[in-house]
């Protein structure tokens, strides 16, 4: 695997810069019949060994730790949820995220400034647009996600920035109708996943940018 390179994300809403070393686990390098979770624990095991630091687990639920690497990992790092997010509070290195969603994809995000995060993907969310803005090394195959295309990168920070009150307002839907359907001109295989979980990894909040998925224009490709 190369090495890993340190991937600065701006959280726009604190005016703060959050910075952490990406991986993940596809849903499409994940086998039949296997667990995934060994994988990414493995990963996670050694990058704590080798910064000699306790890392933490974030699931939805306590009892999400459901695989014998995840409740192993759990137990000997720490383990929170969007519950109980003050759990674990001493637990400073590497970050785990099973199967997130938009929430708790925030909650891991923000969990991991300065350090990692591996996410394994399979939940509702794709984390392929995640993966991209934090140019995320795949644990499968090694490889970073292809780079956008300028064009692309620029409608997506402009959608950023038009979503400074969440896309809640009249003018933030306004621009972010405008602009989702300038991306999807741009990249017609461009789905709602891909822009939620890059705007997560952009500073976004959760709730916020899960709402984009009503933006979306009417024909636009589905998740994942």
């Amino acid at each position: 695997m190369p090495a890993l390179s340190r991937v600065w994300v701006a959280r726009w809403e604190h005016s703060m810069i959050s910075a952490y070393e990406a991986t993940w686990l596809p849903l499409t390098g994940q086998s039949d019949g296997e667990d995934p979770t060994i994988v990414a624990t493995a990963h996670a095991e050694r990058l704590c060994c080798e910064q000699g630091v306790r890392g933490v687990l974030v699931t939805h639920h306590l009892r999400d730790a459901a695989t014998s690497s995840l409740e192993r990992f759990a137990a000997n790092h720490g383990h929170i949820t969007r519950k109980s997010p003050g759990r674990a509070r001493y637990s400073r290195g590497p970050v785990l995220v099973d199967v997130p969603d938009a929430k708790l994809l925030e909650l891991a995000h923000k969990r991991a400034n300065g350090r990692s995060l591996c996410a394994i993907e399979g939940g509702q969310l794709g984390l392929r647009g995640w993966a991209t803005a934090t140019d995320a090394v795949d644990l499968v195959t090694g490889e970073r996600p292809e780079p956008l295309a300028v064009p692309i990168r620029e409608a997506l920070d402009a959608l950023k920035w038009a979503g400074n009150n969440g896309w809640y307002d009249r003018p933030g839907k306004r621009d972010a109708r405008r602009i989702l359907q300038e991306l999807i001109h741009l990249k017609p295989s461009l789905d709602a996943d891909f822009v939620i979980g890059y705007m997560i990894a952009r500073g976004a909040f959760g709730d916020s940018a899960e709402g984009l998925r009503k933006l979306m224009p009417i024909g636009s490709a589905t998740s994942r």
